[in-house]
C-alpha cells in the first residue's frame, strides 16, 4: 500500500468533518467572540477555510520561510455559505495535488523556517499531517466550542454530541 493511500482517507475524513462544522456557523454570529482576547468566529472560520492551501505549499516547495511570508489572516467572510464555498474550493485544489503522489514525493524533506532559524524539518507526508490535518482538527474543535457557547448544535464528530443526547 502506498503512503498516499494511507494519508488520503484520514485527510478526507477530517476535511469532511471540518466542512460539517463550518456549515453550522450562523451568519448572525460571524463577528461574535467568546472573549476580548479570543479570535472572532469569522476570523477563525476564515483561517480554517484557508488551511488546506498549505497542501500546495508543502507539495510544491521544499521549504517555507515565514519571515518572508505576507498576508496574515484572510478577510472575514460575508456569509457562512461563502465560507463553506471557499473551503470546498481549497479542499478540492489541495486534494488534486495529493492524488497519485508517489512515496518518493511524499518522503522528501520539507522545512519551515524563520530566516536562518529552522523551526522544523519533516517528510512531506508528516508536514501535511502536522500543518494541514492536525491544524484542521484543532481549529474545528475551537469552532465547536464557539458554537456550543452560542447554543448551536455541533455535528457528531467522534461520537454523539451533547445535542444528539437531548
Amino acid at each position: 500500500m502506498s503512503l498516499i493511500d494511507i494519508l488520503l482517507p484520514d485527510y478526507n475524513r477530517e476535511t469532511s468533518t471540518t466542512r460539517q462544522v463550518l456549515e453550522r456557523v450562523p451568519d448572525e454570529a460571524l463577528g461574535w467572540t467568546p472573549h476580548e482576547t479570543a479570535m472572532a468566529l469569522d476570523s477563525l472560520a476564515s483561517h480554517v477555510a484557508m488551511v488546506p492551501t498549505w497542501t500546495s505549499v508543502v507539495m510544491t516547495q521544499n521549504s517555507l520561510d515565514i519571515s518572508a511570508a505576507t498576508g496574515g489572516l484572510p478577510p472575514p467572510p460575508i456569509s457562512a455559505a461563502r465560507l463553506v464555498s471557499s473551503f470546498d474550493r481549497n479542499i478540492n485544489g489541495a486534494r488534486s495535488l495529493l492524488v497519485g503522489k508517489s512515496d518518493d514525493e511524499l518522503t522528501k524533506s520539507w522545512t519551515l523556517q524563520r530566516g536562518s532559524k529552522i523551526i522544523f524539518s519533516l517528510r512531506k507526508i508528516a508536514a501535511l499531517r502536522y500543518c494541514v490535518v492536525n491544524n484542521l482538527i484543532h481549529h474545528h474543535g475551537e469552532i465547536c466550542v464557539y458554537l456550543s457557547m452560542l447554543n448551536v448544535a455541533v455535528p457528531s464528530i467522534y461520537s454523539l454530541s451533547v445535542f444528539d443526547q437531548q
